[in-house]
């Protein structure tokens, strides 16, 4: 999370951790969703999206970037104690993502037991970055910097 609010200040963005209501869990000054632990369709128990040790669901941060009239999302989610994944994501037309997207998204990616693939998104754009806790912020903060204008300048490319 320290790498995603270093985006604030030092790129030319407002960043802002948003939840997506159901399940969130508020951590000091910050809300962090939390995977579905529960498969709908199924009725069962979803177990990559629970942390045993903890007895808790599998926590994800998400980022609400934007930069000029774009809009593009940073989530990151604990794989391991040492291992965080990153994802940037984008609706094709860089307009926000409702709450109910962000939910259902989320479900499809608990079910996958990781991100899902862009072909499973054709309306986004997507990009990827893991770490370790080894990383220092500044890297990882430029890593995921470097990912939001990949997806960025993706509509220059296509237009």
């Amino acid at each position: 999370m320290q790498a995603i609010e270093l985006l604030a200040e030092q790129r030319p963005c407002e960043v802002g951790l948003i939840g997506v209501s159901r399940g969130d869990t508020i951590l000091g000054a910050h809300t962090l969703a939390s995977f579905p632990t529960h498969d709908p369709r199924k009725g069962k128990r979803i177990a990559w999206a629970w942390i045993r040790k903890e007895n808790r669901p599998r926590r994800v941060a998400i980022a609400e970037i934007h930069s000029e009239n774009k809009v593009a999302y940073a989530l990151e989610i604990e794989r391991t104690s040492q291992e965080h994944a990153i994802l940037v994501l984008a609706r094709k037309d860089f307009q926000k993502v409702g709450s109910v997207d962000l939910q259902a998204f989320l479900l499809m990616c608990a079910m996958k037991r990781g991100w899902v693939s862009e072909d499973q998104l054709p309306a986004y754009r997507r990009k990827t970055t893991t770490h370790r806790d080894l990383v220092s912020i500044a890297v990882l903060e430029s890593r995921i910097w470097r990912k939001v204008r990949e997806v960025f300048e993706w509509a220059a490319i296509c237009s």
